[in-house]
């Protein structure tokens, strides 16, 4: 698992080069996510600027020196919103419906990567800066049941941080 992330990590620093993507609407995505998530088989797990705040406060309070814990607080530290949605043991039928609704409201909106393997289809959708450093709105999804939803900013050099740690 830890070498398939490097790898999303990798493709996305590679990917950031020639992108002009349109801003995804994460508000819209919000709003699809609240119409599901008291669905029987949708667990939904919102963070907020606070939670995330707390969280960045943590790491960095246990960094002392620490390389690893700096970077994690350099991602923390500009996002605002962080949901994570599992939808796997949902209903084929409501499964089926969040899946359209999702991918109408990514449609247009930058496919960073993609990755395929035997079992799982893996999309991410995000913005990079006009400059390449920075990372904003990125979406994970994937099919099968789950999806990440990051809005804020992330340094590019933080991203490359963690393809450096691989």
């Amino acid at each position: 698992m830890k070498k398939l992330v490097c790898i999303l990590v990798a493709g996305l620093i590679l990917s950031s080069l020639a992108l002009d993507a349109r801003r995804l609407n994460v508000s819209s995505l919000c709003s699809t996510i609240r119409e599901y998530r008291y669905k029987e088989g949708f667990e939904a797990i919102s963070i907020g600027r606070l939670g995330l705040s707390l969280a960045g406060f943590a790491v960095r309070a246990g960094a002392d020196g620490d390389e690893d814990a700096q970077m994690a607080a350099a991602l923390v530290k500009g996002l605002k919103k962080v949901i994570v949605v599992e939808f796997e043991s949902a209903r084929e039928t409501d499964k089926a419906a969040f899946c359209r609704d999702v991918e109408r409201h990514l449609k247009g909106s930058e496919l960073l990567m993609e990755v395929n393997d035997s079992e799982e289809h893996l999309s991410i959708y995000g913005v990079v800066s006009a400059d390449g450093s920075n990372l904003s709105d990125m979406v994970i999804y994937g099919e099968e049941g789950f999806m990440v939803v990051l809005s804020g900013c992330i340094p590019m050099e933080a991203v490359g941080s963690i393809v450096e740690g691989c």
